[in-house]
């Protein structure tokens, strides 16, 4: 999985702190280390605000060039910013025929690249299973694309259902899909 680059999340940063950050908790556990990390006002403004001061003045450069790449990919490249389609170039088609065409294109970007790199940032499996060369590009001339991570996400988004975490022990939803329970909750909301 993707690692943490910040540099107040570091060990370095927790004994600069002198109080260990947690990776998690609840808004009480959080609240409760944060005002005693407080305690050492100017060890906690060192690592909660200097460091990403430092950090953002360090990297400064490579964002920008970075953000340049992505603005010329997304401008000219991808096209992300319009409808495009794969209809034959330099042909006539009617208005239904180019949008009908644009928006199942789409549709198709959204399963083979979007919900394909969902597959890959949630999962270490598929992480090591699809990671390649295409990750370490600084400039990436094209966008990564995988149908088969993209129908495996849809395939486990697919098999969702309630359960007591979101909708409570006694819901008369449990182990209904997501979909169904989401609408009905809603109509129950509304009366």
């Amino acid at each position: 999985m993707l690692k943490s680059t910040c540099w107040a999340c570091t060990k370095f940063s927790d004994y600069l702190r002198g109080t260990p950050k947690p990776d998690s908790g609840s808004l009480e556990e959080l609240a409760a280390w944060e005002a005693k990390a407080k305690e050492k006002s100017i060890r906690y403004w060192l690592v909660e605000e200097g460091l990403d001061y430092l950090q953002d003045f360090v990297f400064w450069p490579f964002r920008t060039i970075k953000n340049l790449g992505g603005y010329i990919d997304n401008r000219w490249l991808t096209k992300t910013h319009a409808l495009t389609s794969r209809l034959k170039k330099g042909e006539w088609y009617d208005m239904d025929t180019r949008l009908r065409h644009a928006l199942f294109d789409e549709l198709v970007n959204f399963v083979e690249i979007e919900q394909a790199w969902m597959t890959v940032v949630c999962s270490e499996e598929d992480w090591k299973k699809y990671k390649g060369p295409w990750m370490r590009q600084l400039f990436r001339i094209r966008t990564w694309r995988c149908p088969e991570a993209g129908l495996k996400y849809l395939q486990w988004a697919s098999e969702l259902t309630c359960d007591e975490n979101n909708y409570g022990k006694l819901s008369p939803f449990l182990g209904q899909p997501t979909l169904i329970c989401q609408r009905f909750s809603k109509q129950l909301a509304n009366g």
